[in-house]
């Protein structure tokens, strides 16, 4: 089972690109187009926290992957920031307080409270095994299709990460502050090579934890 998380929706619309596309509307088309994907290879099940324009709250958003029993999570969004030369998808887990990890700076942009809110919570529990696996081997299906950061790797206190028995990842597909992030997450062809990334990841998983 694998449960996909379309970020923001409904009276939340998450980031804002410069020419007005909603984060909200991406992530959307993206997780339906990556669960038809899945769905064709005849090996999962998939559900989605959200299938159409429906704010879903962050602890609804874990719980229904709890409910559902969820193998993996895979939460997307879309990244904003200030400096509108910065571009390229990232991979986040959960981190924990081992130290020595990297704490997520998100924009306060309009629409973005939200996912201010996201970054805190109270407790901070381990990332559950398996998290850093489907992140090394989603960026290394990303890496050869889409621009990535200079560092894909990356750990922050996501709310939505928190489920202690599912892993659990947040895909950033790019910058909506940048125009031509902004102009290719609007294509749904390239948002089916993102798709289309995942769902080879998500295979290699899968077999990876089968020679295991």
């Amino acid at each position: 089972m694998i449960v996909i998380d379309p970020g923001h929706g409904g009276r939340d619309p998450g980031a804002i690109g410069r020419s007005g596309t909603l984060e909200k509307n991406v992530t959307l088309a993206t997780a339906l187009e990556l669960k038809r994907q899945l769905l064709a290879t005849g090996k999962y099940r998939v559900a989605l926290t959200r299938t159409g324009d429906k704010f879903v709250s962050l602890a609804g958003r874990v719980a229904f992957a709890r409910k559902h029993d969820a193998d993996l999570f895979i939460a997307i969004h879309a990244d904003s920031s200030t400096n509108h030369k910065a571009h390229g998808a990232s991979v986040y887990t959960r981190t924990d307080d081992s130290g020595g990890t990297r704490t997520a700076r998100v924009a306060a942009t309009p629409g973005n409270s939200p996912a201010i809110a996201s970054t805190i919570a109270k407790s901070d529990p381990a990332p559950p095994m398996g998290s850093a696996s489907l992140q090394n081997t989603m960026i290394d299906n990303l890496e050869g299709d889409i621009r990535m950061v200079v560092e894909p790797s990356r750990q922050a206190k996501f709310y939505v990460l928190r489920a202690r028995r599912i892993p659990s990842v947040l895909l950033e597909m790019g910058f909506l502050s940048n125009r031509r992030d902004e102009a290719l997450l609007k294509r749904p062809k390239h948002r089916s090579v993102i798709a289309r990334s995942l769902r080879d990841a998500i295979n290699d998983y899968f077999a990876h934890l089968q020679r295991t």
